[in-house]
């Protein structure tokens, strides 16, 4: 009986501990990686019943990105539109999927002429606020016209469409703010290959109402950022910056900096926006000089919830952000150290502190730059949806294959990355917890056969 009770106890100590280290993988294996700052325990992915949806998206894969859902009810699972064009979940750690909405209404970015998104969206759809809200934007046809946008919420599966004031143009962005509403930003090419400022809209799908904002917005595609915490847009315009603060349904601008810095002296894209709720500042990652030098970051004071000049700075960096679209809050943020083909880090932004890690980044398989911000938890670096699929020894993966990475609770000590004993082993367990399991079974046994004469003895 006493052995008993120690068998049950050592599989009761045990057993949750090595289920909550271990995936629940689609495919045989598993990796434990070994010799980082952080290690990650890696495995291959299969999601069902995936779409491709290449007539529709404009992305680096030409295929519909899986996203990584941070927030709300399906928490924790990769999100994506299936086959019958429904809203999609997959829960990577039980295995569990299915539909969460009706079938959806698919928009193109690809439009005849020159009305396409080329990248801007990078997806069919985004889910990027820490609601439960994914957000699809484009066009009802291959034909010009107005630009539709379409929301999911996930936490019960209903759908709102509205097609909305904005002409589908060159550069538009739409983002969702809460309450139903959309911010929708535009500008368009004219016949003579000039660029048009367009008003911006916020759009409410609860009532299909539309405001037009008094003031053009000038702005880029993905280079401006809604950070809900500040509930304001960070607008990044070169060695300009500007905020925007949304009040109900109008944006009204809050703040506007300038920081020059001689090193750099044309911008190619800004890559996305780092919150640091410790100190009120934003970090802006900017590409300079066309991507042949390093990378050009801003830090912008936001203290009390407004952007100041003083206490901005900018540097040069030799580490390139994978970040775009989330506000991200996680200490560090996945980073390559010089170039798109470096060496993957984590890295902080506001002290400059680094941690090493597998290499999950890079553009492999096509990833591209805008669909990183697809693939991670922007509230901690626990987490990250790969396309390099050397990393689990797979370099052919399928349209609907991803390395799926957490982080383990332990930095190992230094060494090569490995499998071993980390492997996967039957019912999903990895290998040192079915030794670690025998060995208690062994020891419970033997205490509780030479605990019985004791507890006999002592009843006399």
């Amino acid at each position: 009986m006493r052995a008993g009770f120690a068998l049950a106890l050592a599989f009761s100590v045990l057993l949750p501990g090595a289920l909550s280290l271990t995936p629940h993988p689609t495919s045989a294996g598993g990796i434990v990686t070994v010799g980082y700052g952080r290690n990650y325990e890696l495995s291959l992915d299969s999601l069902p019943d995936f779409a491709c949806l290449s007539a529709y998206v404009y992305t680096y894969r030409t295929c519909e990105y899986p996203v990584y859902d941070y927030a709300g009810r399906y928490a924790g699972s990769i999100v994506y539109i299936d086959n019958s064009s429904r809203m999609h979940y997959y829960d990577p750690w039980t295995g569990a999927e299915g539909a969460i909405s009706a079938p959806l209404t698919l928009l193109y970015q690809k439009s005849a002429g020159p009305y396409t998104l080329e990248a801007q969206v990078d997806n069919e759809f985004q889910l990027d606020t820490p609601g439960d809200v994914a957000l699809l934007y484009g066009n009802l046809t291959t034909a010009p016209g107005r630009l539709t946008v379409e929301a999911v919420w996930l936490s019960n599966g209903s759908v709102r469409q509205m097609t909305t004031p904005v002409e589908m143009g060159n550069f538009v962005q739409a983002d969702y703010v809460g309450g139903g509403n959309v911010a929708i930003f535009n500008m368009t090419v004219n016949g003579t290959g000039v660029a048009e400022l367009r008003p911006a809209y916020v759009v409410n799908l609860w009532n299909d109402t539309s405001l037009e904002q008094s003031t053009p917005i000038g702005f880029a595609p993905d280079n401006i950022y809604w950070v809900w915490q500040l509930h304001s847009f960070i607008d990044a315009q070169g060695t300009m910056t500007s905020q925007y603060v949304l009040h109900g349904e109008t944006l009204d601008m809050a703040g506007r900096v300038w920081l020059n810095n001689s090193e750099f002296t044309t911008f190619g894209a800004a890559q996305g926006a780092v919150y640091d709720a410790r100190d009120g500042r934003v970090a802006i990652d900017l590409e300079g000089n066309v991507g042949t030098g390093p990378t050009y970051y801003e830090i912008l004071n936001v203290s009390g919830g407004t952007l100041h000049a003083r206490g901005s700075y900018s540097f040069a960096s030799p580490y390139w952000a994978y970040i775009q679209r989330y506000s991200y809050t996680s200490q560090h943020i996945w980073a390559t150290y010089l170039g798109l083909y470096g060496k993957t880090v984590l890295w902080d932004p506001f002290n400059n502190a680094t941690l090493t890690v597998p290499n999950l980044l890079g553009r492999q398989g096509g990833s591209g730059t805008n669909g990183n911000y697809e693939f991670t938890d922007p509230n901690t670096t626990s987490t990250y949806l790969s396309l390099n699929g050397s990393l689990v020894g797979d370099y052919d993966m399928h349209r609907n294959q991803f390395v799926w990475a957490n982080a383990t609770s332990t930095p190992a000590a230094s060494g090569p990355p490995r499998s071993g004993w980390y492997s996967t082993g039957p019912l999903g367990l990895p290998l040192w917890a079915w030794l670690g399991l025998f060995v208690a079974v062994a020891v419970a046994f033997v205490a509780g056969f030479s605990l019985e004469p004791v507890v006999r003895r002592r009843r006399r």
